[in-house]
């Protein structure tokens, strides 16, 4: 069974909802990322630490965050070929703030005192060696102060 959990230090939950967003027509349903809470609320500076848990049955294959701008185009933060070469690529834009920890089972996005420019949508998506891939979407909201 998969589940997602999320921990938020820091924030303040706008909205609690679930869903699960398979990127493959196949049935899957044995591969799930189920995302509880969808979108965040912060205060300029707070820190944010999100937290996946999945099950893939089997290797993770590959690992993207990516961030959605408002005009729906796609920025590749960061990536992780595999979960045995340890190494993860990140943009430049992003190293001094974004610390990421991903295994085959779970993964911990924390963003340092989030600033206003982090406001906006963030894609989590995993991919196993059976190239079966599964996303989740998480919404940013900076107040101003």
């Amino acid at each position: 069974m998969s589940h997602f959990n999320g921990l938020l230090h820091g924030a303040k939950v706008v909205l609690g909802v679930y869903s699960v967003l398979p990127r493959s027509r196949q049935n899957h349903s044995q591969y799930g990322l189920l995302h509880l809470q969808t979108h965040y609320l912060l205060s300029k500076s707070e820190d944010l630490t999100l937290s996946w848990s999945y099950n893939i049955n089997g290797t993770l294959a590959y690992a993207k965050l990516f961030y959605i701008g408002d005009s729906q185009s796609k920025k590749l933060i960061a990536l992780k070929p595999s979960v045995g070469s340890g190494d993860i690529n990140m943009d430049a834009a992003f190293q001094d703030r974004f610390f990421l920890n991903i295994s085959d089972t779970q993964a911990l996005v924390k963003i340092l005192a989030v600033q206003r420019s982090d406001k906006g949508t963030y894609r989590y998506e995993i991919t196993n060696l059976d190239l079966v891939s599964i996303s989740s979407d998480v919404e940013i909201i900076v107040l101003c102060e």
